[in-house]
């Protein structure tokens, strides 16, 4: 398992978006941010981390893919 794969990922709800992309980078992720609503693709990437953000802070998670 990756690095990537064993975060906790409930444990970045309500941190700032900047303490959950160090967390990311940190264990050689890469984080993407979305809004409410906000469309994203679907591709598959195992190293990637989706959090949904609301005024600077982690609200939700959204999985690794």
């Amino acid at each position: 398992m990756s690095p990537v794969q064993e975060l906790d990922l409930e444990a970045l709800v309500g941190r700032s978006a900047d303490e959950a992309q160090a967390a990311v980078t940190a264990a050689g992720g890469t984080l993407r941010t979305v809004s409410a609503g906000e469309a994203m693709t679907m591709e598959y990437r195992a190293d990637r981390v989706t959090l949904l953000i609301e005024g600077g802070q982690v609200v939700r998670n959204l999985g690794i893919g």
